[in-house]
This record gives C-alpha cells, structure tokens and sequence, in this order.
C-alpha cells in the first residue's frame, strides 16, 4: 500500500520509466514515486500548485523530452521536469477543464470540457491547431497506429487525420449505449477499449 500526504482524490496515474510513477490529486498535488528493489516503492518528490490550478485534472508524461504535463480544472497546463518538478512552460488556451492529453507525433495533445482538442509544439510550447468537431465535452485521447483519437462524454468518438495540422475529424464512430466515455486505451495494434462513465 502506498500513502502520500493528502486527502485529496487522486485523478491520474501515468507510468515514468520502469522504476518511478507519477500522480496528480484534485488537491493541486503532483507526486513522483521511485521504486527501488530493496525499499519498494518511496515518494521521491512533491510539489504544490497555486491556486491559478483550482484542480489538477490529468497528466501525461513526455519521455523524449523529459517532462510532465499537468491538466487542471482551470483550462490552464503546465510543463513540469521529470526530474525535479519545476515548472518549464504555461500552456493557456482551454476555456474550460482539461479532461485529457495524450503525446502524438512529438506533439502534445489537450482534449476539454469546452469540446476542443488542442496540439501544442513541444519546441516552444506554442498552440499549433485547435480541433473541433465534437458537439459534447471530450473527455477521452488515445493514439491508436499513429491515429489519433478522441471520444466525449455522448460516447461519440472520432478519429483524426495523421496530419498535425488537420482541422476536421476523419471518422465519427457512435458508441451503442450512448454512455460517457471516460477513457480509451490501446488493447493491440488494431484494437481500441472505451472504458464507459456511468449511464
């Protein structure tokens, strides 16, 4: 069992490399676990957001460049180093939550309660395209054979053009049971899982 000084709910857990996780709480949290054969898993550093974050929303790890991108509540996302947490870049553009983000093509991508996907340079941290074609909230990325994907909370899902600079969806699927969708992984190489909200 691990504990960490909160009380707060946890929103997201994304793996690091082999040895470490990360984790973000509703109470503006950022956690960073090592795991080390001898002691197990530890808590190797923490940090505090402001209140600018109101909540920490989501996260997502980008290997390559060594950074943790931070969704909250507020529509804002911070850059923050693996390492050690401090802040690299303010990402402003979401006019509501950030639900989602997901790493594509060296790009990152921010899906929103304001039913927009946004594609940020990972060179400057610059808004590259603003996507828009869900009609509802998105609340769910994946990337799928280098597709990426996005899904709102009326269970519709679509998918997108390859091209980071594409301003229309290329395929709109509906979900049967019209339920929210909370969550999508990559099962295999040509297979998606939707993991529903509650109906």
């Amino acid at each position: 069992t691990l504990r960490h000084k909160t009380t707060s709910c946890v929103r997201e857990i994304v793996a690091g490399d082999t040895t470490s996780f990360f984790a973000v709480t509703e109470g503006r949290e950022l956690f960073k676990w090592r795991y080390k054969p001898a002691s197990g898993f530890k808590l190797k550093k923490s940090v505090s957001f402001g209140p600018e974050a109101e909540q920490l929303t989501c996260c997502a790890l980008m290997r390559s460049l060594h950074v943790v991108a931070v969704g909250t509540a507020a529509g804002v996302i911070f850059i923050r180093d693996a390492d050690t947490l401090e802040r690299v870049a303010k990402l402003e553009g979401h006019t509501e939550e950030v639900s989602a983000m997901v790493v594509h093509r060296r790009h990152l991508v921010t899906a929103s309660a304001d039913m927009t996907l946004r594609i940020w340079k990972s060179h400057d941290w610059t808004l590259e395209k603003t996507l828009y074609g869900h009609a509802y909230p998105v609340r769910a990325l994946a990337v799928c054979d280098n597709v990426l994907l996005s899904a709102d909370e009326q269970g519709v899902l679509k998918t997108w053009e390859s091209s980071a600079s594409a301003a229309r969806p290329s395929v709109k699927l509906e979900m049967l049971d019209r339920r929210s969708s909370r969550g999508l992984i990559r099962k295999s190489q040509d297979a998606l899982a939707e993991s529903p909200g509650t109906a």
